[in-house]
């Protein structure tokens, strides 16, 4: 038992590196064995020790120390993540900024995740339009300012490249956004996310052609991946290819997740397959039961394809379903069945 334990720790911390607890475990197994099977080292004992030099000299030197490492490597980490947590919750731009210099300033081991937050908020903000545009371009420039420098800062690195791209792309900055993403796929050439990454900026650009060749290698590199055969089928629907899309998602698990994706429902409406186009409609309403705009958009697919009694028995489960939903859903279906569009005003 202690051995397989031992072994499950040792494989678990090879592959998973921000988890201290499984590291206390596999610490306490390893102080188990020890404490049952060693032996003492017949050298050590050897070498006699004075408790008094211990007392006088050792302990003092040994308090002094751990308490200028706690300080010198556990306090400034302390702050900064009270700092970065500070930025989270700050409701204005100009006073996130502030808290994420002060984290930035404290020189801790997390300057990375800090900046990753920071540019996770510039791209928030980017997309936000009642942020004023001043403000805007305040945090998109130290945001990237601060990801060149942790790119300069540790070259080599695929991960810090792949975050500037996805920056660069949630930005508008498409050119920039492939630069960067060039750069991670060299550095990583095997992982098929910097595939997506480079796709999802050519579908940035309006570019379906290259985006569908960046998708269709993600997808060859590792067909386990949800994400590239998502936007892989997504695109081929663009395309006018929907057989090949679909083939793609053959099984269950696959189509929910299809389903769930606005970019891919965007993508079968822009290919007017309205009978498919209701499946994913369907299994939407499933998943999420409480979402009106689902119940009503399954509603007009059943209109548009004929089906009235669906259409309106769809708007009377939704109205009884969702109490916020009812007057608008009993509005459409009474449109419906007075053969009037469903759109058109209630009095």
């Amino acid at each position: 038992m202690l051995l397989g334990l031992l072994a499950a720790y040792l494989i678990h911390n090879v592959v998973v590196f921000d988890n201290i607890i499984s590291y206390i475990f596999y610490a306490v197994l390893l102080a188990l064995v020890h404490s049952k099977l060693a032996k003492p080292i017949a050298s050590v004992v050897k070498v006699v020790t004075s408790d008094k030099i211990i007392a006088q000299f050792a302990t003092p030197i040994v308090i002094i120390l751990t308490g200028f490492t706690v300080y010198f490597v556990n306090v400034p980490s302390m702050l900064a993540s009270g700092d970065l947590i500070d930025a989270m919750t700050e409701p204005t731009v100009r006073g996130r900024l502030e808290e994420f210099h002060s984290a930035l300033s404290r020189g801790s081991f997390a300057d990375q995740e800090i900046v990753e937050q920071l540019a996770q908020q510039a791209m928030q903000v980017a997309r936000n339009p009642k942020v004023p545009e001043a403000e805007r371009q305040m945090i998109i420039q130290r945001a990237e300012l601060e990801l060149l420098r942790m790119a300069e800062k540790k070259p080599g690195d695929a991960r810090i490249h792949n975050f500037l791209a996805s920056f660069y792309r949630a930005i508008g900055a498409v050119p920039q956004a492939r630069e960067q993403a060039v750069i991670a796929l060299e550095l990583s050439p095997n992982k098929p996310a910097l595939k997506v990454e480079q796709a999802l900026i050519e579908l940035q650009g309006n570019d379906l052609v290259a985006a569908r060749g960046f998708l269709a290698e993600a997808f060859a590199m590792e067909e386990r991946n949800t994400q590239a055969r998502i936007f892989y089928a997504a695109v081929l629907f663009q395309l006018g290819e929907a057989e090949a899309a679909k083939a793609l998602l053959t099984s269950e698990s696959d189509k929910k997740a299809f389903a769930l994706n606005d970019y891919a429902i965007s993508a079968v409406e822009i290919a007017k397959d309205y009978p498919y186009l209701l499946e994913l409609y369907e299994i939407r309403v499933a998943e999420k039961p409480d979402d009106a705009q689902n119940r009503a958009s399954l509603a007009f697919l059943y209109y548009q394809l004929k089906d009235i009694d669906k259409a309106v028995a769809t708007l009377e489960a939704a109205a009884l379903k969702i109490p916020s939903f009812a007057t608008a859903a009993t509005c459409y279906a009474g449109n419906i069945k007075l053969g009037k569009d469903p759109s058109t005003p209630c009095e």
